[in-house]
């Protein structure tokens, strides 16, 4: 549904300033010189999302940049149905993701070249290792919260909202579920 937005003739303003960046960061590393301290007002580290983008549109331009936005949000929409197919079933799994692929500011998410994408696929990636480390007897999926955490705090500021959400379920989902379990595991 989305792929219908994704020829958009220009820019926006936040995508064509990520990307723009992006190559002037990777620049800089290259040649020296000083950056205008995108630090200060961006919504996420722009050493992370502004040069990978940049170094996708420096391969494909814009429409590859949008592309890597979709991938990411399909992504993050298959991982929803992972989730939620662990933790109640085939069916609610594929409403979640029918009422969650139908929303507009998802398909519209999903072609804009900004952070977002990147970082509610980080996110959704943190959600379902919650999930299987819930059922697993090993802890690699638990030792995989806090980087996929911190990959998606410094890629969009904002994602560090949903973190008590994210490692209530990791604690919570927890079987037999006794408060010193829980309180250890969190």
């Amino acid at each position: 549904m989305s792929i219908r937005l994704l020829h958009a003739s220009i820019a926006t303003g936040d995508e064509s300033l990520y990307i723009y960046s992006g190559h002037q960061l990777i620049h800089e590393l290259w040649h020296g010189g000083g950056s205008p301290y995108y630090e200060t007002y961006f919504s996420g580290a722009p050493v992370i999302y502004p040069v990978l983008a940049a170094m996708v549109d420096h391969v494909g331009g814009l429409v590859l940049v949008r592309l890597m936005s979709l991938a990411f949000m399909l992504t993050a929409t298959g991982l929803l149905y992972a989730i939620t197919r662990r933790l109640f079933g085939y069916w609610p799994a594929v409403v979640a993701i029918g009422l969650f692929a139908s929303l507009g500011i998802t398909q519209s998410l999903a072609v804009l070249a900004t952070y977002d994408t990147m970082a509610l696929m980080l996110m959704a990636t943190a959600a379902y290792c919650a999930v299987r480390a819930a059922t697993s007897t090993s802890f690699k999926w638990l030792l995989l919260l806090p980087a996929l955490l911190l990959a998606a705090n410094a890629t969009k500021y904002a994602s560090l909202l949903f973190d008590p959400v994210i490692i209530s379920m990791a604690a919570l989902l927890l079987r037999p579920a006794s408060w010193r379990r829980v309180t250890q595991r969190a």
